[in-house]
C-alpha cells in the first residue's frame, strides 16, 4: 500500500509548539517518526523557516531527517496560484499561502 504524503506548512510546524494546536501537531508529527505517513515540505517552508525561532528551525531539521520530500514551486502550482486570485480566492498579499495551497493539491 502506498504510503500518504502529507503536506507541511510552516504553521503545521510551527503549531506543535501552540497551546492550541500542540496536541494535533504532535499526533500528526508522531504519525512521520513512526513512517505511517510521509512528510512534504517546500521550498516555500524553507524560505519562511529561516525567520523562525530556533526550536521551531530544530523541529523542521528532525523532519528532513525523517523519509520527507522537498517539493519546489513548478508551473502547474503557479498556474493554480493564477486561477485562485483570478477567482479572488486570495490576494497578491497571501503569494505564499496561495502557493502552499497550491502545492499541498499538485504535489501530494
Amino acid at each position: 500500500m502506498k504510503k500518504l504524503r502529507v503536506y507541511l506548512d510552516t504553521s503545521v510546524i510551527g503549531g506543535c509548539f501552540d497551546t492550541e494546536f500542540s496536541e494535533w501537531s504532535e499526533v500528526l508529527m508522531d504519525d512521520f517518526r513512526s513512517g505511517r505517513y510521509l512528510a512534504v515540505v517546500s521550498d516555500v517552508v524553507e524560505k519562511e523557516i529561516e525567520a523562525a525561532p530556533d526550536f521551531v528551525r530544530d523541529l523542521y531539521t528532525e523532519i528532513l531527517e525523517l523519509p520527507a520530500e522537498i517539493v519546489r514551486v513548478d508551473e502547474d502550482a503557479l498556474l493554480l496560484v493564477e486561477r485562485y486570485m483570478e477567482q479572488h480566492v486570495l490576494t497578491q498579499r497571501f503569494m505564499d499561502d496561495m502557493l502552499h495551497i497550491a502545492l499541498g493539491a499538485c504535489r501530494t
